[in-house]
């Protein structure tokens, strides 16, 4: 273990159970190695798990825990802040298996991501890097979520902040969503084929000076349909922003 501020962060194998303490319900982990498992982690409800990658990997070779609609590598039905203070680290997910939602990480809970990179390899596949679901909260501050496949690196069902970082899909979308209020202030979304961001029943609120674009030649750069887009008097894109708007 080493110690940082007031808190002991403790290796972990990627086998051991993971201790969190009997009064906060809070753990400190980092990655001494690379790790391979073999079961999805789940951070529980009401618990909280700090993760560092340290510059080390987080790859897996199972077919996750399959729930209604989804699988995923890791699930957080409680919170999870992740970081990665050598800035190599990487958490993914690359099995071809026969399950089409299976994610990198799929979220109930609260999810906030600093650093590392959090990817989704697979191209004939359709799951996701991050998913999160009704009930969820994401917000980043940085590091990178990938796709290769032909879905998005972000599929989102509930309150979302992208404050900075790189979002990126080869041959999909940057950005899914479904339902939910979305705050862009900055950082880089980027689409293969498709749009950077393609809303549903969303409320948008561009700010701050993110990046946003798409090599799709047919593709507007946002794909709004009906619904709200907010500029807030902060926004200025660091490039010229093309919107698809249908509807009233």
């Amino acid at each position: 273990t080493g110690t940082c501020e007031a808190v002991t962060w403790t290796a972990w194998d990627g086998t051991s159970e993971i201790t969190y303490d009997s009064t906060t319900k809070t753990a400190y982990i980092y990655l001494a190695d690379n790790v391979e498992i073999s079961n999805a982690l789940t951070i529980p409800q009401g618990h909280t798990l700090y993760l560092c990658l340290n510059g080390k990997t987080i790859s897996y070779n199972g077919e996750g825990i399959i729930y209604n609609n989804g699988g995923g590598l890791i699930y957080i039905n409680g919170a999870a802040t992740i970081c990665d203070c050598e800035n190599t680290g990487c958490i993914k997910y690359e099995k071809t298996q026969k399950y089409i939602q299976i994610s990198t990480i799929h979220s109930w809970g609260t999810l906030n991501l600093y650093g590392g990179t959090i990817s989704r390899m697979n191209a004939n596949d359709n799951g996701h890097a991050i998913r999160t679901r009704s009930g969820s909260e994401f917000n980043m501050y940085g590091g990178t979520v990938s796709n290769d496949g032909t879905t998005s690196a972000l599929y989102l069902e509930n309150a979302t902040n992208i404050y900075d970082g790189v979002i990126t899909c080869t041959n999909g979308r940057g950005i899914q969503t479904s339902g939910i209020n979305l705050l862009v202030a900055g950082g880089t979304i980027s689409a293969g084929e498709k749009e950077a961001i393609d809303l549903s029943a969303t409320v948008l609120t561009l700010s701050g000076q993110p990046t946003i674009t798409s090599a799709g030649t047919d593709s507007a750069v946002i794909d709004a349909g009906a619904d709200i887009i907010k500029i807030a008097d902060s926004f200025a894109p660091a490039r010229c922003i093309s919107v698809s708007k249908s509807g009233d």
